[in-house]
C-alpha cells in the first residue's frame, strides 16, 4: 500500500478526539496503520469495514484493524457524533502481558469478520471508561497522563471481555454463531475456492435455506453478498499493492474477468487498472 492511501498519522501512544458535524459523504475507502475505535453516540451512518457494512445505533462501538480498508456513508438528516480513539500498536503491546494481549480484540475482528459491539451487557462500564479517559485526556493536573494511558488500558480489557468483538445476537445459538463465524472465517482466508451457498452450507452441517437464514441473521447480509463484498475488498489490497488487475481477479475468486470488471466499477466507481494507477482517493481525514 502507498502512503498517499494512507488517512492519519499517529505518533503518539494514542489520540482521541470527539466529533459532531453535519456534513454528510464520509469518503472512499481509506486505512490507517494503527487500530482504531469508534464510539458512536448519534446519526444516521452506515460504516464498512472490509466489505460488511453496519448500520450504527446509538451506544454501537466499532473496531477497525489496522489496514483494514473502511469508509463511513453518512446521512446529512441528522448531526453525526462519535468519539474515535487511535491506539498505537507499539504502546498497546508494552502494556500487555502474557496473559493478556490488548490487541487480541481486533485480531479477532479479523478472524470472526465481524466488527461491531452492540450494546449490552457490560457496556455500560465501558461508556463510564470512556468518560474518565476524555476527562483525564483533557485535563492538566498532575498524573492526567498516566491516568489517561490507564483507562486506554481498561478499555482495550473491557472490549476484550465483552464477546471479543462481536455484537450480540439473542436470535441465534452459541453454536449455530461459532458454525457461522467459523464460515466467515473460512470466506476471508480462501477467497478463491467455492464460496456458493451449497457448498458453505455443507460446511456447516446446515440445510442451505438454514445456513443462508442464519446467515443473515449473524451478518445483516446475503451469502452472495458477503461473499461478493469480500472478495471486492480482496482485490482492493492486491492492486492497491501493485498486482496485475487480471491476477487480481483470479486470487479474489472472480472466475470471469468481465464480471470482475462491472462489478469492481460498480463498487469503486473506476476500473480495476485505474483504481491500480490511482489508489485511493486522497480526502481529508475526517475518520
Amino acid at each position: 500500500m502507498s502512503e498517499k492511501d494512507k488517512k492519519g498519522y499517529l505518533r503518539e501512544d494514542f489520540r482521541l478526539f470527539r466529533l459532531k458535524d453535519q456534513k454528510g459523504g464520509g469518503g472512499n475507502l481509506h486505512y490507517h496503520d494503527f487500530d482504531k475505535i469508534v464510539f458512536f453516540i448519534s446519526g444516521r451512518v452506515n460504516y464498512m469495514v472490509d466489505g460488511v457494512t453496519y448500520p450504527l445505533a446509538g451506544g454501537d462501538v466499532l473496531l477497525v484493524r489496522r489496514f483494514a480498508l473502511h469508509r463511513a456513508d453518512i446521512d446529512v438528516s441528522e448531526p453525526y457524533e462519535r468519539v474515535i480513539i487511535y491506539i498505537g500498536t507499539d504502546f498497546a503491546e508494552r502494556c500487555s502481558t502474557e496473559d493478556t494481549r490488548l490487541l487480541m480484540c481486533f485480531d479477532d475482528t479479523q478472524r470472526s469478520g465481524k466488527c461491531l459491539i452492540r450494546g449490552g451487557k457490560g457496556s455500560r462500564g465501558l461508556w463510564e471508561s470512556l468518560s474518565r479517559l476524555e476527562s483525564a485526556a483533557a485535563s492538566n493536573d498532575y498524573g492526567a497522563d498516566v491516568l489517561a494511558r490507564a483507562e486506554i488500558v481498561r478499555l482495550l480489557v473491557l472490549i476484550c471481555r465483552m464477546g471479543k468483538g462481536r455484537p450480540e445476537n439473542p436470535n441465534v445459538d452459541d453454536k449455530s454463531l461459532k458454525r457461522i463465524e467459523e464460515t466467515l472465517r473460512y470466506i476471508s482466508e480462501n477467497p478463491a475456492e467455492d464460496l456458493s451457498v451449497a457448498s458453505l452450507a455443507s460446511r456447516c452441517f446446515y440445510s442451505r435455506y438454514h445456513f443462508m437464514r442464519l446467515f443473515r441473521e449473524v451478518t445483516g447480509m446475503t451469502v452472495h453478498n458477503y461473499v461478493r463484498e469480500k472478495r471486492l475488498m480482496r482485490a482492493a489490497r492486491l492492486l492497491i499493492r501493485g498486482t496485475s488487475s487480471a491476477e487480481a481477479a483470479a486470487l479474489s475468486g472472480f472466475g470471469d474477468y468481465s464480471a470482475f470488471q462491472r462489478a469492481f466499477k460498480e463498487e469503486f466507481g473506476v476500473s480495476p487498472s485505474k483504481f491500480r494507477e490511482t489508489g485511493l482517493s486522497e480526502l481529508p481525514e475526517r475518520e
